[in-house]
């Protein structure tokens, strides 16, 4: 399921969950899986440089990796959790959160 012109101004919630030892990483769109890929070769995962929410400065990134985002909206909440969720509680995530 990708996104549609109805869904601009509409809350949606998302999530991923890498699952090392279970060598799976899922994406979720309002508490449904929308999508999963094996992982390969798992690994820890870190937070490099970051940028949430909205661009600071107008063509700060122009010319580098950064330049082009892929999540275009508002976001009111961001969670990183020290395991992996189940789908149940994804979906619980989703149900506690929506408006």
């Amino acid at each position: 399921m990708g996104v549609f012109a109805s869904d601009f101004g509409q809350w949606i919630h998302l999530a991923v969950v890498y699952d090392s030892n279970g060598k799976l990483v899922s994406h979720y769109r309002d508490g449904e899986l929308v999508g999963s890929a094996a992982i390969d070769s798992p690994r820890k995962l870190g937070i490099g440089v970051a940028d949430l929410d909205n661009w600071p400065y107008k063509g700060w990134a122009a010319g580098t990796q950064f330049e082009y985002r892929n999540l275009n909206g508002m976001m009111d909440e961001f969670v990183v959790l020290k395991r992996a969720l189940s789908a149940d509680e994804v979906y619980e995530m989703f149900e506690v959160g929506r408006p």
